[in-house]
């Protein structure tokens, strides 16, 4: 699996264009918290996470809990600056 595979992911399940958008942004904010390494970020999607109930953030994206996700992503990201 790639970082495009997990764009395709997204825009196939998701229905409105703005989530999409805000999605393949987070999805580039992953890449860039794993220094650019795709493979690392490709690696995070898929693992499960007991933050996010035991889902990888890949089933999330696939149940259509984009917004869950992205809050998740963000705080951590917001924690891990501070």
């Amino acid at each position: 699996m790639t970082v495009d595979d997990i764009r395709t992911t997204i825009h196939d399940v998701t229905l409105n264009e703005c989530v999409t958008d805000d999605m393949m942004v987070v999805v580039d904010e992953v890449v860039d918290f794993f220094g650019g390494n795709e493979t690392q970020a490709v690696c995070w999607f898929q693992v499960s996470n007991v933050n996010l109930g035991g889902k990888s953030p890949l089933e999330m994206i696939q149940a259509g809990r984009f917004h869950k996700l992205v809050r998740f992503i963000r705080t951590s990201m917001d924690t891990e600056q501070a």
